[in-house]
């Protein structure tokens, strides 16, 4: 009877070294997933940046400031708005001017997108900085001053033009800047 127990206890005992160890082995394995990044899928029906038309950012010349800390546009008083960021890429919105900012984060062989929308029909764009690791660029459109804009910000790959995951998004930025 005791043999039998010292058995059961041993198997238990076993199966617990093996559950820690997948658990252990899978968490391991999921935070290195977490930082390859995963190309957006272009199935219809996925809301992403496929399809939309591609503008180059115009690099920001040297000598200029970038935006401080994203809040303050180079050489202007207004704020840049929707402040949003991805691993490798961040953009806003700068009223006034109506410019959108791109920076590249990240030396990954990348580029930085900004995709931006607006909500009363104008055709959305992509603004792609090209410029290299922690440098900014610019896309400088004319906006409906009564309307929105949405901006989502991935990285990009130019040899295979293909957007990548994680993606995120600004909320509805007034273009008049109120």
């Amino acid at each position: 009877m005791r043999e039998r127990r010292r058995d059961r206890w041993g198997v238990v005992a076993a199966g617990a070294a093996l559950l820690l160890t997948a658990v252990t082995v899978s968490s391991a394995l999921a935070g290195e997933r977490a930082e390859e990044p995963v190309p957006v899928p272009t199935s219809e029906g996925v809301e992403g940046l496929e399809g939309l038309e591609i503008v180059e950012a115009t690099p920001l010349p040297l000598g200029e400031e970038p935006p401080v800390e994203v809040a303050k546009a180079a050489g202007s008083t207004h704020a840049c708005l929707g402040a949003t960021a991805v691993a490798g890429a961040e953009g806003c919105f700068q009223p006034y001017g109506d410019v959108i900012w791109v920076h590249d984060t990240k030396s990954d062989g990348r580029s930085a997108a900004v995709g931006v929308t607006t909500d009363y029909g104008r055709a959305g764009y992509v603004c792609i900085h090209s410029g290299g690791a922690g440098t900014w660029g610019t896309c400088n459109k004319n906006y409906k001053e009564t309307g929105n804009v949405k901006l989502q910000v991935a990285t990009y790959e130019k040899p295979t033009g293909r957007y990548f995951q994680p993606l995120a998004y600004s909320g509805w930025i007034p273009v008049d800047g109120q």
